[in-house]
C-alpha cells in the first residue's frame, strides 16, 4: 500500500496484520482526493483512522494537519510508525480513542474543514450514527467538506446529521463514498 500524490506519493504505508483493519485502497484514495480536488492548507480530521492512510494522503497533498482518531491498539502503533517513517508528526495528532468518545480531545483541536471516515461497514450503522453524534461538537467549519467511505450498495436513507448536504455519491466495486457540505444555521 502507498501513498497515491502529492510530496509523498509512491512512499509506502503499512497495516497492522490481520483482518480487522481495512485499508482503503490506493484506487479508491486516489479517487476520493481527485473528488475533493484541493486539500491545500486543510484542517483535517480522520476518524476511524486505521493506518491514517486517508489522512497522510492528505499531508502528502498539502494539508495543514490532520487529528487522526484510532481506538485500536495494533492499528495506534501502526499508524504512529507510519507518522514517523514519513516524518509528520509536526502536523499530526493521534486521539487514541473510539470515534464516539473523543469530541472532548477534538474540540481542543477543532475547527476543522475536511472530515474523513472510512468506517468498518461490519457494523456501518452504528459507525454512521458515532460520526452524526460527534458532529454535535462545533468541530467544523462552516462549509467544511466531509467525505464518508461505505459499501457501494449503501443509500442513505436518512442525513448523518441535519446539517450536512449531501453532493456526491460514487462507488468503486464494492466501495462506495458520499461527499457531504456543513451547512449549519447562521447563528444569531
Amino acid at each position: 500500500m502507498r501513498v497515491t500524490g502529492g510530496k509523498l506519493r509512491g512512499r509506502e504505508l503499512r497495516a497492522p496484520k490481520g483482518v480487522k483493519t481495512r485499508p482503503t485502497t490506493e484506487k479508491v484514495r486516489e479517487a476520493w482526493f481527485n473528488i475533493l480536488s484541493d486539500v491545500e492548507d486543510a484542517r483535517t480530521l480522520e476518524l476511524f483512522a486505521g493506518t491514517g492512510a486517508l489522512g497522510i494522503e492528505a499531508l502528502s497533498r498539502g494539508a495543514r494537519s490532520v487529528a487522526f482518531v484510532e481506538a485500536w491498539g495494533p492499528a495506534q502503533k501502526v499508524l504512529g510508525e507510519n507518522l514517523t517513517r514519513l516524518d509528520l508528526w509536526d502536523r499530526s495528532t493521534l486521539v487514541r480513542a473510539r470515534t464516539e468518545s473523543s469530541s472532548k480531545r477534538l474540540t481542543e483541536l477543532a475547527p476543522f474543514d475536511l472530515l474523513l471516515a472510512d468506517p468498518p461497514w461490519t457494523d456501518l450503522t452504528r459507525s454512521l450514527s458515532a460520526i452524526g453524534r460527534l458532529l454535535e461538537h462545533d468541530l467544523l467549519e462552516v462549509g467544511a467538506r466531509v467525505f464518508v467511505g461505505h459499501p457501494a450498495r449503501h443509500a442513505f436513507t436518512q442525513p448523518l446529521h441535519p446539517d450536512l448536504e449531501q453532493v456526491d455519491q460514487r462507488a468503486w466495486g464494492d466501495s462506495g463514498a458520499s461527499l457531504f457540505e456543513w451547512r449549519p444555521p447562521a447563528r444569531m
